[in-house]
Formats: structure tokens, sequence, C-alpha cells
């Protein structure tokens, strides 16, 4: 295991190794170190010559010389991924999510993936994404909230990406910034709203449907994102980038694009929100156009 501390590292330019496994640690306890041990398992199944880089705050004790700890502060998910990028040398980056337990059938999708030499990101729970697309498209932004939405719809404008079942889509999650209670308060939460707002390109009206607390809270958000040195990518002026990642993901997953990475025992429904199925049903012509091969996919939770 090598730690590193970040002021001492220098930017990878050419990969050197197949497979960087990348995730980003909060908090430790006893489930995420199990969790990064199941990571190496899977990394051990797969075959391909790899290196697992962690960014983090806190001290971890798992050993394994293919092993990166590189202890960082950062301010989102956003920031700490492309810093993960930025440190690694692998030709396909693959973003685990320490507070979700993977199975090692994960191993046999990710060989078939990138033994196909795809150019596309895969998306499930977990993402896979060849380093080419990640630099091509500027990686991703120093986001709170719904960082991958942001820079999967830049693929989207350019190489496109795939679905693979599941019922939890990594890229969907809420973040967890609140482990610090005395630091997270009404401006921690205006600033995830105002993030939200701009990785998935919400008009005052979207705001409002989509996004949790008071209309005060969302307008005060949606003002400071005017004053943001990130701005919104705009791919299509009348959707939301939420819309237009959730439509492809969906029409991905209709035509079946993932059945030659498929598990025999994958046959997963996709879990939804309420809320969100409320939002896509009112603003998004595919999702009601095509509600019934929606409703075989995907299951709706509180």
């Amino acid at each position: 295991m090598e730690v590193s501390n970040l002021r001492t590292l220098s930017i990878t330019a050419e990969p050197s190794k197949k497979i960087s496994f990348c995730s980003v640690v909060y908090d430790i306890d006893n489930s995420i170190i199990f969790n990064l041990k199941k990571i190496i398992e899977i990394a051990e199944e797969i075959g391909f010559n790899y290196e697992i880089i962690i960014i983090t705050e806190k001290d971890i004790d798992i050993e394994n010389p293919n092993l990166r700890i590189i202890k960082s502060k950062f301010n989102s998910y956003g920031m700490a991924k492309s810093i993960a990028v930025a440190q690694s040398s692998g030709e396909y980056i693959i973003i685990l999510n320490p507070e979700l337990e993977y199975s090692i059938g994960v191993s046999d999708i990710i060989y078939k993936f990138i033994n196909q030499n795809e150019k596309k990101a895969l998306i499930s729970n977990f993402t896979i994404i060849n380093r080419d697309v990640i630099i091509n498209n500027g990686g991703w932004r120093d986001l709170m909230e719904y960082e991958d939405i942001d820079l999967l719809v830049r693929t989207v404008a350019s190489t496109g990406f795939i679905a693979y079942p599941s019922k939890t889509f990594d890229i969907f999650l809420k973040r967890n910034y609140k482990r610090n209670k005395q630091k997270y308060g009404i401006m921690s939460r205006l600033k995830e709203n105002r993030d939200t707002i701009i990785a998935c390109n919400l008009k005052l009206s979207d705001a409002f449907l989509f996004l949790d607390g008071s209309k005060l809270n969302i307008l005060m958000s949606k003002f400071m994102e005017k004053f943001s040195g990130i701005k919104p990518f705009v791919f299509k002026k009348d959707k939301s980038n939420y819309i237009i990642v959730m439509e492809t993901l969906i029409e991905s997953l209709i035509l079946e694009d993932y059945k030659k990475y498929k598990l025999p025992e994958s046959s997963e429904r996709m879990q939804i929100s309420s809320k969100d199925y409320n939002y896509l049903k009112s603003k998004s012509y595919l999702w009601n156009k095509v509600t019934q091969s929606i409703e075989k996919i995907t299951e709706i939770i509180n």
C-alpha cells in the first residue's frame, strides 16, 4: 500500500496500466473497510494489471501492493474524482462507491466490457469509462451533487454511454456531506442545490419540481448559480441535462445494449423515486411515449 500527500504528486500523462479503480472515502467504518476489500477481490478476479486509488482525508488500514491512498481535502465528489483521474495511470477508469457492496460478478461485466475495447462509458451501480473519453469531455468538475450527470451529458453529446441493469445507479445517489454536523448547515444545503442546478442545467421551473427544500431556498440556490464560476453545460436548450441522461439510460435499457456483457442472473429493475418519476413524466416526451416499456424495467419507490 502506498500513502501519498497530494502536494507531493505529479499528474499522470500516459496510461501505464489497464485499469484504475477509483473511490472516494469520507467516513471509515467496518462496512467501508469490508467493501474496499471486496473491490480488491474484484480487481484480482479480472486479471488485468490494475491499481486502486482512494481519495480520502482519513487513515485506512488495508494492505495491498496495488493500493494507493491519496490523502487530500476536497470540497466535493467531483473534485475528488478529478484528483483520482489526474493521479491514475489506467486506460480505463472504474468508479466504485465504497458505501455499496459489490458482488464478485461485477468482475465479469468489467472484463467483458474492456475486452470489447469500448470507447463509450458503461453505467450501473458503478461506472466504467475510457480515459480518453474523460479527457476529451473535460472530466469531472468541482460539483457537490450530480457531478456524474454533468460529465455524462457531455459523453451523450460525443460518444454516448451504455446502461447496465441495476436497482441502484450510483450516478443518482445523494452524496454524504453530513459527516460533520457542525459544518453542515443551511449554506451547505444551498450549495448542494446550486450544484444540482448547474450539473442538471435546471431552469427555475425544473428546480421547483426536482429539488428538495422550500421555494425560498431554491430561489436562493438559483441566485447563487448565476455567480458560480462553473456554468451549466447546455446540450439541448429545451431539456435539462438530467432528462437527457435519463432518456439515454432508459433507451439503452429498453434496447438491451448491455446484453453482450450480461450475467445470466441479471434481471434487476431500476429503482426511481416517485418525485423523480413525476418530474420525468411531466417533462420528458420519451418517458410518456414508452411508458409501458419503462414500467417493465423500473420500480417506483417513495
